[in-house]
């Protein structure tokens, strides 16, 4: 009887130490994989590994973070959104203060935030994009990427704008191109132009500060592209003569010229209008083929002109948020274009050049125009600044400069591009050189 009893507690134990060794590898079976190959842990699996740091809750697929160690816990965040597994995770209250800001895992924490609150969280989402970039987290476009489709994924075009930042750290990601066409697709679904137009500029602003994107036909066609679709809206919005986009009417008299206007509301406005912007938006090739009596769109948002030396680029807003003009730029050679805010005192046609100190034809004094030692081109517009003097924007001889440090330290644009930028940009406006 005794070992009857004996055997039968021998054949109990052994089932459940089987029985718990199956439990546990059950668990541990099927690891899920993040986009960068970082292991997220156990998946869907029912059961819990609290020595990994999550618990799975036994009713749903709910992962939960818990108890783990910093590095650990960025790392698993971090490929929570890279593998598209954010909703999955449950965001408990203390993780917020786990996670170092600008981490990966601090970023994807933000994103499932932004994902259950709308746009509650857009303004600290911009900081930590911008904040993966400048500490060069490694993936941070991949991570970019990642969140614009997981946001756009859930009807969050605004919170999507975002997680871009303020800088174009998308372009570095392979799948670029297709989260901007993404972007663009999304502002097909709002109400109107005017939003469209607002936001689309802000994309465009976007991909055009960081990192000098020129030398990559990818992200060229990815920033390209957002602006093709920006001047497809610009011309229904602010270049045409039927719109109302930010201006007034003014009837022409007769004996009225379109300087004089443009004189006028610039007074009453207090800004500098101009001739040639009016002249774009009503469609009048010349003013002097302004008829009396038509009635004119007058803008009342003022013109101003950002430089972005890291991305050499040339942007004209129309009031301070939306994108009208983009030049691709050349800059000064050994860095030597100054930063800081400019105005356009003077615009010349068919301008004499006086060499600087720095050039080597130092001392010959008056260079004019046609002279082939003159390299401004048949444009020049003078910037003025209490430090820095000489400096402008004109066009050049040499167009294979565009693009490049390769100036004195003015600005240089391709000769058409020149023309369009004299037309456009009156007397007295900003230029902040960044």
């Amino acid at each position: 009887m005794r070992l009857l009893l004996l055997m039968l507690l021998i054949a109990g134990l052994g089932y459940l130490g089987l029985e718990g060794w199956s439990q546990m590898h059950s668990v541990r079976a099927t690891p899920e994989t993040g986009g960068d190959g970082t292991q997220l842990g156990p998946g869907v699996a029912k059961g819990a590994d609290e020595s990994a740091g999550i618990k799975q809750d036994s009713d749903s697929d709910i992962v939960v973070f818990a108890g783990t160690g910093d590095a650990d816990l960025d790392s698993r965040w971090r490929s929570a959104l890279l593998s598209g597994g954010l909703e999955r995770v449950e965001r408990g209250s203390d993780l917020a203060t786990k996670l170092v800001p600008g981490t990966g895992g601090h970023f994807a924490f933000l994103v499932a935030n932004a994902l259950a609150a709308a746009d509650a969280v857009s303004a600290t989402l911009a900081q930590a994009s911008d904040a993966l970039v400048d500490k060069r987290v490694p993936r941070a476009g991949a991570l970019i990427s990642a969140a614009v489709g997981e946001l756009l994924g859930k009807n969050r075009p605004q919170a999507a704008l975002s997680a871009l930042g303020s800088t174009n750290g998308l372009l570095s990601a392979p799948d670029a191109s297709r989260r901007v066409e993404q972007l663009i697709e999304a502002t097909r679904r709002f109400g109107g132009d005017e939003a469209r137009v607002v936001y689309l500029s802000k994309l465009v602003d976007g991909l055009t500060r960081g990192q000098d994107f020129w030398g990559s036909s990818r992200q060229v066609a990815a920033v390209s592209s957002a602006y093709k679709e920006l001047t497809a809206v610009l011309r229904r919005t602010v270049f045409t003569h039927s719109g109302r986009w930010r201006s007034r009417e003014h009837r022409v008299s007769r004996n009225e010229t379109l300087g004089g206007i443009c004189r006028r509301y610039s007074k009453e406005l207090q800004l500098p209008v101009s001739v040639g912007l009016v002249q774009m938006i009503n469609g009048i090739p010349s003013p002097e083929k302004m008829r009396a009596d038509i009635t004119l769109r007058i803008p009342t948002s003022e013109l101003q002109v950002v430089v972005e030396k890291s991305t050499h680029v040339m942007k004209v807003l129309l009031g301070s948020d939306v994108i009208i003009r983009l030049y691709q730029v050349g800059l000064g050679k050994q860095s030597c274009t100054p930063s800081g805010e400019f105005v356009i005192v003077e615009k010349q046609e068919n301008p004499d050049w006086y060499p600087p100190s720095t050039s080597d034809q130092a001392g010959a004094g008056r260079i004019p125009h046609g002279d082939p030692r003159n390299p401004l081109g048949r444009y020049f517009i003078k910037l003025r600044h209490p430090e820095y003097s000489g400096l402008g924007i004109h066009g050049t001889k040499d167009q294979s400069s565009v693009g490049k440090n390769m100036s004195l330290g003015c600005v240089r644009l391709r000769n058409d591009d020149m023309v369009d930028a004299f037309l456009l940009l009156p007397r007295n406006i900003k230029v902040r050189i960044r």
